[in-house]
Formats: C-alpha cells, structure tokens, sequence
C-alpha cells in the first residue's frame, strides 16, 4: 500500500479537485468488503468495482455527478445546460483503468491487456449520465519515480501526459 500512498499524495497536490477512489476487480460481495479497506488512505469512503462485470459502474458515476456544478442560467436564446466535467481515470499500471473506461462507455474502445503498460497516452471520450455532459479520460499508469527507468522514453512521455490530465481534470 506504500506505492498507493504516494500516489495519493501526488494527486492531493491538486487542490479543490474531488478525488473519488474507485477499487476495481470486487466481483463478489467479500471483495466488495475487502474494498472498504482502502478507507485509510484518507479519501473517505471507497466505491468497489468490476470494470469486468460492470458492477457498481452506476454508482461510481453518481458519486461523480454529486460533484458537478448547478445548472447555468439560461439566456434568452439557449436553454439551460450542465457544464462537462472532465473525469481523469488515474492509478498504477494494471489495475484496470482501461476496462473501467470500457465498462463506462458500455464498449470495448480501448485495448486491455493483462501486460502492464499498455495505454500510452490518455484516451477520452464523452458521455451523457443523468443529464450530466462526462468527459472520461483513460490514463497511462503512474509509477514510483525510482521505478521508471530513465531509458524508457516512451513511459516518460506517458506519464507526463497523465500529470497533465490530472492538472485539466475537474475529478480525478
């Protein structure tokens, strides 16, 4: 849980921004037990998953339209509308952000794979939720710094691409 941790604490430093912690892989009610456990990284309360099955998707996202922002007033030509909310899927490698995304869109729009590492670059799509206007944004995972290897180009560059995804997102 130490690498879980840090990378919390990376994504605290993005002040006034909701960080919902969604446990993926609790296909059945004991994991879904077991997800309450990550209670004490200090994000409140853990909404258990299964990108697999879809379990639970639904309320991971109400908990994320909880955080949208009022309608804005309408003018006279346009009615009123919900601002988007940018939605950053952030974790480590591998622990089942692209089948999250996947299991949101109710379709299978980017590549899964049980080898880490293999979303690059972010992949964002949007989708209408109770009236709410979502942009769900698939990350590249994040790593300790100490275990990316200064060589590897190709992980440097998704990774900094992350950072800058949790920097525009509205809810990580």
């Amino acid at each position: 849980m130490s690498e879980d941790y840090e990378l919390i604490k990376k994504l605290r430093r993005q002040k006034n921004k909701p960080i919902i912690l969604a446990v993926n892989k609790a296909d059945k009610i004991n994991e879904q037990a077991e997800a309450q456990k990550y209670v004490k990284l200090g994000l409140g309360e853990a909404s258990p998953l299964s990108a697999k099955s879809g379990l639970g998707a639904n309320r991971l996202l109400d908990r994320v339209i909880s955080f949208a922002p009022a309608k804005k007033e309408k003018t006279v030509v346009e009615t009123p509308r919900l601002p988007k909310i940018k939605i950053a899927l952030v974790g480590k490698p591998n622990v089942g952000k692209s089948s999250l995304f996947n299991a949101l869109l109710q379709e299978e729009q980017v590549v899964v794979s049980p080898l880490p590492h293999t979303t690059r670059d972010t992949n964002d799509t949007t989708i209408f939720y109770r009236e709410h206007e979502l942009v769900l944004i698939d990350t590249a995972g994040l790593r300790k710094k100490a275990r990316i290897y200064e060589s590897d180009q190709i992980e440097i560059f998704s990774v900094q691409a992350t950072l800058q995804t949790i920097k525009k997102a509205d809810i990580i």
